[in-house]
């Protein structure tokens, strides 16, 4: 089975024998706080300039390639490499490549605002939680008009103490918190926080409102069935006297909905929508269903909803639900579906009474929503 387990949090929750109602368990669209794609960037300008990527191995694999955003360019760049090295004591790369050195690999610059991966000369055979740095770093000679600049962290996530990156410039290091934008590969199985920018819909509703969110299937294997109580959107609303809807269905038919006044927040400022369903209806695990909001279809309303970017849907392997959640949408709320692999709308699910895979009773099974 293939790992789609988030970059750091495994999403496991074990079920209660005596509870049919597990709690709630939240599928976030993106890393928490995560709210769009803001990025700093550092310019290696200098022959001694890099960017130490730390993070740990998701799980035992082989790794044959380091992927990194570029976030500006300067005249003509010179090449660039990427090595994987282990960790030394002070929780920076230790100067050792692996695999006897051959750990590396040039990059080919995929140009500003997108995401590359090089090759690694040789592979290395990482173990689960093994802690790793991948060194970004000039192998031509950049200066002040000629080089390139590397995204070492995601502005909108400044919570995060690990993963993290170092800046070193003309030898000094600089201590970088904040999700940074890195990955790696294992064959075609990515990890990491790849995302190469983002984007938002604005909807100008009027008698046939667009519907836009994501299309998404929790695995089979994972579990039998489960309730969806609420979910939550990033985006703004500024209209008021108008509605905003979160709709779930299943093919063209509608199986929830949950309406919000947008009397409530009329500020325009970007923020959480917060949707609670008063349905009941029972989701099936490995069927495919898509939730969508839609604005309200009795005048024209402001609302805009988020997304992120990425080269493609492999890319998305390490978020939740990993290629199994993308975005989908359709014009005028009427007709077939239009799917995009590569982005994914910023919607977070919160699922409640899972039922084991095979159903039955769910007492003392493991529910893994990161396994396909």
């Amino acid at each position: 089975m293939k790992r789609l387990i988030f970059l750091l949090s495994a999403l496991l929750i074990t079920a209660r024998a005596h509870a049919a109602n597990v709690g709630e368990l939240i599928i976030p669209a993106a890393p928490t706080h995560v709210i769009s794609a803001s990025w700093s960037n550092f310019t290696l300008d200098g022959a001694t300039d890099q960017i130490e990527f730390m993070f740990q191995c998701e799980e035992a694999c082989a790794i044959d390639g380091l992927c990194v955003r570029q976030g500006t360019t300067g005249g003509t760049p010179p090449q660039y490499g990427i090595s994987l090295q282990g960790v030394n004591t002070s929780g920076r790369a230790d100067g050792t490549i692996k695999s006897s050195s051959n750990a590396v690999g040039n990059l080919t610059l995929p140009g500003v605002n997108a995401v590359a991966c090089n090759t690694l000369t040789s592979s290395y055979t990482c173990t689960k939680g093994e802690h790793l740095a991948a060194v970004l770093y000039p192998v031509g000679t950049p200066n002040g008009t000629d080089n390139a600049g590397f995204s070492y962290q995601n502005g909108n996530a400044l919570g995060y103490r690990y993963p993290m990156s170092w800046t070193v410039d003309a030898g000094s290091a600089t201590y970088r918190s904040g999700l940074p934008p890195f990955g790696y590969k294992c064959g075609s199985t990515y990890y990491g926080f790849l995302p190469e920018t983002s984007g938002q819909h604005d909807f100008g509703a009027n008698s046939d409102p667009d519907e836009r969110g994501n299309r998404f299937k929790v695995p089979a294997g994972s579990c039998s069935t489960f309730k969806l109580g609420r979910a939550r959107a990033q985006g703004y609303m500024t209209s008021s006297a108008n509605t905003l809807t979160f709709v779930v269905y299943e093919g063209t038919t509608v199986r929830q909905d949950a309406v919000i006044d947008t009397d409530y927040d009329t500020s325009g400022s970007t923020g959480y929508t917060m949707g609670i369903f008063d349905e009941n209806y029972t989701f099936s695990c490995g069927t495919e269903y898509r939730i969508v909001i839609k604005p309200s279809s009795t005048s024209s309303v402001s609302t805009g909803l988020q997304y992120l970017v990425f080269d493609s849907n492999a890319h998305q392997n390490s978020l939740p639900l990993g290629i199994e959640m993308y975005y989908t949408g359709r014009a005028d709320a009427a007709g077939s579906w239009t799917d995009d692999t590569s982005k994914r709308a910023l919607i977070d699910l919160f699922i409640t009474d899972i039922t084991a895979a095979g159903g039955g009773s769910n007492g003392g099974s493991t529910l893994n929503l990161g396994l396909n």
